[in-house]
């Protein structure tokens, strides 16, 4: 189980995100020759809370959301992307959304996602090969399984 695969099933979810990047949402690493804009999550860190008589069941997850672009205008690509993955804090994004999602299989598995609050932000631009702008957001996703 992950809250990356959790993540990724909401991005999925969000008309907005995915009328820019189609199905280019990818774990950890972006294929070869991708196409772009792209989105590429990552889980950073991850707590199991424990007590005495063990654990919690729950976790909160760091994980980063990168909103990549290499069009002519790179910069205001990848920020329309990051826009449309924050969302308005509550429903129409990821940041302030908590829900149920599937990760598929047989029987089904899903993560219940119990909050997804804001972490931080930042941006940069790669000037040398790849000519990519990168709006990389972090969130905590407070998740069972």
């Amino acid at each position: 189980m992950s809250a990356a695969l959790g993540v990724i099933a909401r991005l999925e979810a969000i008309s907005a995100v995915t009328a820019l990047v189609s199905t280019r949402i990818y774990q950890g690493i972006l294929p070869e020759h991708a196409r772009f804009p792209a989105i590429r999550v990552q889980r950073i860190s991850e707590n199991e809370f424990m007590h005495m008589r063990g654990t919690s069941a729950i976790y909160r997850t760091r994980v980063q959301v990168d909103s990549i672009s290499n069009a002519a205008d790179a910069i205001g690509a990848a920020q329309a992307l990051d826009a449309a993955v924050h969302g308005d804090g509550a429903s129409t994004g990821l940041v302030g959304w908590r829900g149920t999602v599937s990760l598929g299989g047989s029987p089904e598995v899903t993560v219940e996602i119990t909050g997804v609050l804001p972490a931080g932000v930042r941006e940069e631009y790669d000037p040398d090969d790849l000519r990519q702008y990168r709006v990389m957001r972090d969130v905590f996703v407070w998740w069972t399984a």
